[in-house]
């Protein structure tokens, strides 16, 4: 009515309008628990009464908005499917959704690419924990099931071929995903896997015109989850990075993909190296000098037994 009136009529009837539309939203808000039913396989619930169930775990979630709510409750719903198909699938500490699943992986491809130390947002946290690439603080491949997956296809092939995007990724009804080991990850999941490899210097990616290798993190985490996840193939770098030069990066806390960066010839990760290395020294030889003069705990007087002032040399001298 409001649309075909002029003047004060239209006024009046744009009021109307709006009161009888805020007593609804009071009247839904209300009700919300017992207003609406959910069924799933041949069962009708009410909303509140699901929602009540898949959130007992948690504290207080009596102020979740109506999407929250749906959300739980089909989770809650689906979850004996998602363990039947996927039961191998990420588990995450925080929501995920269709909305933010994009900027949570970029949140995580941001993470990889920055330099060690750097604060990391929430969800690149919940992200790289999810995918199991995190060992405390740090990242690595060497735990995650989904990236030594992706590895051992790439192992298998013969030397120098690559593993093309249609080896890797399937789709159904129209969804692409990859599966690995029991588990469906969405695209966005498997670039972050991809980019952690990267990161690592255990593969090259290769995009349309464009090609990502350790040596390229920002370029990486700056060209986005979307145009990375229309990469073309992925291959092992020239020569494989040799294990004890990766340990060594990871040992004084420097990206693992530094090896390969050194391997290629750059001087960058010498450096870093170098400034590690010498901060390290530097730390272990205070640590010999106060256990040299011995300690005082609890009154007592401890100094390190020869086998201990062995290894702190040893290790010094490396």
């Amino acid at each position: 009515m409001a649309a075909a009136s002029t003047g004060s009529e239209k006024k009046t009837y744009a009021d109307k309008a709006d009161e009888h539309r805020r007593r609804l939203l009071q009247w839904v808000s209300r009700h919300v628990d017992d207003a609406f039913e959910v069924g799933y396989q041949g069962r009708w619930r009410p909303l509140g009464e699901l929602y009540r169930e898949a959130t007992r775990q948690f504290a207080d979630s009596s102020n979740a908005n109506f999407r929250d709510r749906v959300n739980s409750v089909a989770a809650h719903c689906m979850a004996a499917h998602f363990a039947d198909t996927a039961p191998n699938s990420p588990k995450f500490s925080v929501l995920i959704t269709g909305a933010n699943r994009a900027q949570a992986a970029q949140d995580a491809l941001h993470a990889l690419a920055a330099p060690t130390g750097q604060k990391r947002t929430k969800q690149a946290v919940a992200v790289l924990d999810a995918l199991q690439l995190l060992d405390g603080e740090r990242i690595t491949t060497a735990r995650s099931p989904y990236a030594r997956t992706v590895v051992e296809q790439l192992r298998a092939r013969p030397a120098g071929q690559v593993l093309n995007r249609d080896e890797l990724i399937a789709s159904i009804f129209g969804i692409e995903y990859m599966p690995l080991d029991g588990a469906r990850l969405e695209l966005e999941w498997a670039v972050v896997v991809l980019a952690a490899l990267i990161y690592a210097g255990e593969i090259v990616l290769s995009l349309p015109g464009r090609r990502f290798d350790a040596m390229a993190l920002p370029a990486l985490a700056a060209a986005g989850v979307d145009e990375l996840s229309r990469f073309k193939h992925l291959q092992a770098p020239s020569e494989w990075r040799l294990p004890t030069l990766t340990a060594t990066f990871t040992l004084l806390d420097l990206a693992p993909g530094l090896a390969e960066m050194l391997r290629q010839g750059s001087e960058e990760p010498l450096g870093a190296l170098t400034t590690a290395a010498l901060k390290e020294a530097q730390r272990i030889a205070a640590l010999r000098a106060t256990l040299g003069r011995g300690l005082r705990i609890w009154s007592l007087d401890w100094s390190p037994a020869p086998e201990q002032s062995a290894q702190i040399d040893g290790y010094q001298k490396f």
